[in-house]
C-alpha cells in the first residue's frame, strides 16, 4: 500500500543520512578535526539531506486530489486511497446494487393477491433497508403512511424482519423467510414474504444493468483481473458472461463472511484488491480490501467501511477516475525525486562554502515553494483532463 511504500522510503532516507553522517564524521576525526566541530557539520549536513518538505508534499497533493474527486461525485474518506488505487491488481465487484441500478429494476409479484393491509406492512418493513432489492419493493408497492417499526432485525445475505402492529414481518431468501432452500431458477433475485409466518409469495426483481457496463469491464480488463462476488443467485450469470469474459471468476450465492474470506484468500496470494460494493451489504469485503469502494445513487447513505464512495450517475466515469488516481501516485514521487535532488545540489554548494547565507536563505524556501507550486498544478492540469470525461 502507498502508506507502508511512504514507510519504506523514509526509513531508506534515513539509513542513507546516518550512514553519510557517520562517515563524515569519523574522516573528519581521522583528519585531526575538532570533535565538536566535525559533529556540527555532520549534523548540519543531516539537517540539509533530510527532505522536510515530502510530508507537505503528501498532503497537498492528496488534498488538492481529494477535491478534485469530490467534484467528480467522489468522496473520498481515507486520502491515502487515492494513491492505493494506483497499486490494485484484482478488482472485484458485487452485482446488485454495484453494477446495477440501484433505484429501476423489472419486478413481478407472484403469489396471493396482497391486501392493502398487507402491502403496507411490506412496505413499512421494506422502508427500513437500504439493501437495492428492498429499494425495489418499496418503488413497487403503492405509497403508503410507512408504520412504527419494532424489534428490527436485518441479517446481511439472508433477509430482514420486524414486529408492525403486532404483526410478524418477514422479507428475504427462502432460507430465511420458509427455512428451506428454493430450487433456482434463472428469472431473476427473489424476495420472499411472509406475515406471521404465513407465506404470501414472492418478488421477481430483474435488473437492469448501468449504462456504459460493457464499455467500463472493457476497459478495466486491461488493467484488472476482474471477479464478480455476489449474494444473488446465478439468473444472470450467461449475460454477465458475454460482458466480462469466459476467464473471469464468478461467484454467487455468497454471503457477507464468504466475500470476505475470498479476498482475505487473494491478499493471501499477495494480491492487492480493490472492491466495490453497495455500502453496508458488502461492508465486511470493503474494510477487508486494500482499497474499498462504494456506489451509491444517494451518497448520503451510511457506507461506515468504505474509502471512497461513488455515485451511481458517475460510474461510466470510474476507468478515469481510476487513471486519475495513478497519476497522483506519479506527481507524488516525482516531487520526492525533485525535492531530493534539490538537497544534494544545494549540500553540494553549502560544503565549498561558495553560497553567502543571505542567499542559501533565500534560495531554501523558494525551493520548497517550487514543489507545491508543481506539485499544485501538475494535479490541477489532470483535473482539466478529467473534467473533459462525460458521464
Amino acid at each position: 500500500d502507498f502508506e507502508k511504500g511512504i514507510r519504506q522510503f523514509g526509513y531508506l532516507l534515513m539509513q542513507i543520512t546516518l550512514v553519510l553522517v557517520l562517515v563524515i564524521f569519523a574522516i573528519n576525526i581521522l583528519l585531526h578535526k575538532p570533535a565538536l566541530d566535525s559533529f556540527l557539520f555532520s549534523l548540519a549536513l543531516a539537517v540539509g539531506l533530510t527532505p522536510q518538505l515530502l510530508p507537505a508534499i503528501i498532503s497537498v497533493n492528496l488534498s488538492v486530489g481529494a477535491r478534485a474527486m469530490a467534484k467528480q461525485q467522489v468522496i473520498v474518506k481515507r486520502l491515502a486511497s487515492i494513491e492505493n488505487f494506483g497499486c490494485m491488481n484484482i478488482l472485484c465487484s458485487d452485482k446488485t446494487g454495484t453494477i446495477t441500478e440501484q433505484r429501476k429494476s423489472e419486478i413481478v409479484y407472484q403469489g396471493q393477491e396482497l391486501t392493502p393491509v398487507q402491502s403496507q406492512l411490506i412496505r413499512s418493513l421494506a422502508n427500513q433497508s437500504n439493501h437495492p432489492l428492498s429499494k425495489s419493493v418499496v418503488s413497487h408497492l403503492p405509497f403508503n403512511k410507512t408504520l412504527f417499526v419494532k424489534n428490527y432485525k436485518e441479517l446481511k445475505g439472508f433477509g430482514t424482519s420486524a414486529l408492525i402492529n403486532g404483526n410478524i414481518v418477514k422479507m428475504g431468501s427462502s432460507e430465511f423467510v420458509l427455512r428451506q432452500k428454493s430450487i433456482q431458477v434463472n428469472i431473476g433475485s427473489r424476495v420472499f414474504l411472509s406475515i406471521n409466518d404465513e407465506f404470501l409469495g414472492c418478488f421477481i426483481v430483474k435488473n437492469l444493468y448501468r449504462k456504459g457496463l460493457e464499455k467500463i469491464v472493457s476497459a478495466l480488463s486491461s488493467q484488472y483481473e476482474l471477479k464478480i462476488v455476489s449474494g444473488d443467485n446465478a439468473s444472470e450469470a450467461n449475460y454477465l458472461r458475454t460482458v466480462f469474459g469466459e476467464k473471469a471468476d464468478m461467484l454467487f450465492d455468497q454471503k457477507p463472511e464468504d466475500k470476505l474470506n475470498y479476498i482475505k484468500n487473494l491478499q493471501d496470494q499477495h494480491k492487492k484488491v480493490l472492491m466495490i460494493g453497495d455500502g453496508l451489504n458488502d461492508a465486511g469485503a470493503l474494510m477487508q480490501s486494500n482499497v474499498g469502494m462504494a456506489i451509491s445513487d444517494d451518497t448520503n447513505n451510511f457506507s461506515p467501511a468504505c474509502d471512497a464512495v461513488l455515485s451511481g450517475k458517475q460510474f461510466p466515469l470510474l476507468k478515469e477516475l481510476i487513471n486519475y488516481c495513478r497519476k497522483e501516485k506519479v506527481i507524488i514521487y516525482s516531487s520526492f525525486t525533485l525535492s531530493i535532488i534539490y538537497n544534494f545540489i544545494g549540500l553540494f554548494f553549502a560544503v565549498q562554502g561558495n553560497l553567502q547565507p543571505v542567499i542559501a536563505a533565500i534560495l531554501m524556501p523558494v525551493s520548497s515553494i517550487s514543489i507545491v507550486l508543481l506539485t499544485t498544478g501538475m494535479t490541477a492540469f489532470y483535473e482539466l483532463k478529467l473534467k473533459k470525461f462525460k458521464a
